[in-house]
């Protein structure tokens, strides 16, 4: 029997972008339906774009990182479709975040 030949994940590439929904194909969300809603009232700016969740992950070990300092992040966006609710991703973007120092305890 051949051994089986290993393919090489490609590497990531940002930004992704996913227009509809994986489960039924529909390109309406609850997040795009509100952001085209504010725009038309000129309550939100029109760069902006609304969405249920956003997700983060550094891509360093935070335990060793420096406060002040910048660390690679992905953000990872997610919204439900308007037609089936299904809550899947809909992009991700790779970022440079400076990240604050925890907050410590009030002194009593």
């Amino acid at each position: 029997m051949p051994e089986e030949e290993k393919t090489q994940p490609k590497p990531l590439e940002f930004p992704m972008s996913f227009s509809k929904c994986p489960a039924c194909g529909c390109p309406d969300t609850i997040g795009g339906q509100a952001t085209q809603e504010e725009h038309a009232k000129g309550t939100l700016p029109k760069d902006i774009r609304l969405m249920v969740v956003t997700a983060s992950m550094p891509l360093r070990d935070m335990r060793r990182q420096l406060p002040g300092l910048p660390v690679p992040v992905v953000f990872v966006h997610f919204d439900v479709c308007l037609q089936c609710g299904c809550l899947y991703c809909i992009g991700a973007e790779k970022k440079s975040v400076s990240m604050q120092a925890p907050m410590g305890r009030a002194p009593m």
